[in-house]
């Protein structure tokens, strides 16, 4: 998994994006500071897209999901993408679990 922090809208937002191995998908995350819920029913989350598998197939798709909350630009797509492109697949992940435990 990636995960790479860009710029929020709002300064008291943070927003990650990244891309997701297990799930192959991109992911977009926005949470309210302080990171640190207030009660155990909060946990800040304002929007998480992603997190099922294969959600976001392109890089792309990221802008419009997260344009409330941050201006996804062209480097950041560029980045994800080459990560994406370079990010080992569940398949190697799951070999390399099956040597170490054998």
């Amino acid at each position: 998994m990636t995960i790479r922090e860009i710029p929020a809208r709002n300064p008291d937002h943070v927003v990650l994006v990244g891309w997701d191995v297990g799930l192959a998908s991109y992911f977009g995350k926005v949470v309210a500071k302080p990171l640190e819920p207030a009660d155990e029913d909060d946990d800040g989350v304002l929007l998480w897209v992603g997190t099922n598998p294969r959600e976001i197939n392109y890089v792309d798709q990221l802008r419009p999901l997260l344009a409330d909350y941050a201006d996804v630009g062209d480097e950041t797509l560029n980045v994800l993408n080459h990560e994406r492109a370079n990010a080992p697949t569940a398949y190697d992940l799951h070999r390399d679990a099956l040597r170490v435990n054998a």
